[in-house]
């Protein structure tokens, strides 16, 4: 619990929250000076404790142990994260608790708790609300609120949706682009990096099936076939779309679309004679519509993701940094 708000505050109280220091010392919860977790630097063990020079019992008024769950040593290609499951596990990432005095408390009803990432983390292809990123729920099972959570994204923070697939010729659909991060509490967002929502895969061109006349000779029957879609930006990035074989008579095939990247959205591949060629992919949107034709017309492009998706227990705050893609409630996955 934090200590008590006004009124008598005993050591007791103090080493209760934050855990007892070797020698009974006031001046060894001042930390040195500050402490440094991944990419939070001069760390006090709360708000206005000092880190330096004269410390005093009233200066512990109201104050709650702080809790980082780190991810910045993660590998730069890790997904589909939950805050919540890590503080529970220990794993991915690294619990640290400010000051070091305790370990974390099993319930953590009443601390502060920040989530520090540094890396590159993606999602997963399908749901749109499929997120790289979740909160967690850190609410108790009366439904009581435990404790604050603040977002710090480092300045290599790169939170990514993934991008959608390309349609596959002839005409096929481009796949849904998904989401960034998954807000399940209220969060506080302090971001210095880069949040991207995926990007919806293009649409396939449409095939033709046609007959060509040359001179006094009889019509050639002839078919080609469409582009594939190019693939949408994130992380994966979607993959272009696949073309297709059986082009005859004058006829011939399109190609296929090209993947996207992390930032960028894959050109959609070029039609064969009189076909459609594919939508390109969404870099941070929808996907295009592939070409139609006479016979047949292109598949629709995917949709984008979003940057956030708020559940119906959460709520943000704060900004900053770089932040594509707009918010939508629903339920995180």
């Amino acid at each position: 619990m934090p200590t008590p708000p006004s009124g008598t505050i005993r050591f007791s109280d103090i080493s209760n929250e934050f855990g007892p220091t070797t020698n009974v010392s006031l001046g060894a919860y001042r930390l040195n000076g500050g402490q440094n977790v991944g990419t939070l630097s001069d760390l006090s063990l709360d708000t206005d404790i000092p880190k330096s020079g004269s410390i005093s019992m009233s200066q512990f008024y109201n104050k709650r142990l702080n809790v980082v769950i780190n991810y910045n040593n993660l590998p730069d290609n890790s997904t589909r994260l939950n805050a919540r499951e890590s503080y529970n596990s220990g794993s991915p990432g690294e619990i640290v608790v400010i000051g070091g005095f305790r370990t974390k408390p099993t319930n953590p009803q009443n601390i502060k708790l920040f989530i520090n990432t540094n890396t590159r983390i993606g999602s997963a292809t399908g749901n749109r609300r499929n997120v790289a990123l979740r909160t967690g729920d850190w609410r108790d099972s009366n439904n009581n609120a435990l404790t604050s959570v603040v977002l710090e994204c480092g300045p290599l923070s790169k939170i990514y949706g993934a991008g959608g697939k390309g349609g596959d010729a002839n005409g096929g659909n481009g796949m849904n682009g998904t989401s960034a991060i998954g807000i399940d509490y209220p969060t506080t967002v302090n971001n210095q990096g880069r949040i991207q929502r995926g990007g919806g895969g293009g649409g396939a061109g449409a095939f033709r099936q046609y007959s060509v006349r040359v001179g006094k000779k009889a019509s050639t029957p002839s078919y080609s076939t469409g582009g594939g879609g190019g693939g949408g930006a994130g992380f994966p990035f979607g993959a272009g779309g696949s073309s297709v074989g059986g082009a005859y008579g004058l006829g011939s095939n399109g190609s296929g679309g090209a993947s996207g990247s992390h930032e960028s959205a894959g050109a959609g591949g070029a039609g064969g004679s009189e076909a459609g060629a594919g939508g390109s992919g969404g870099q941070f949107g929808s996907g295009n519509a592939g070409g139609g034709t006479a016979n047949q017309g292109g598949g629709s492009g995917g949709l984008n993701g979003f940057a956030f998706v708020i559940g119906a227990n959460g709520s943000k705050s704060g900004g900053g940094g770089t932040i594509i893609g707009d918010d939508i409630s629903g339920t995180p996955i």
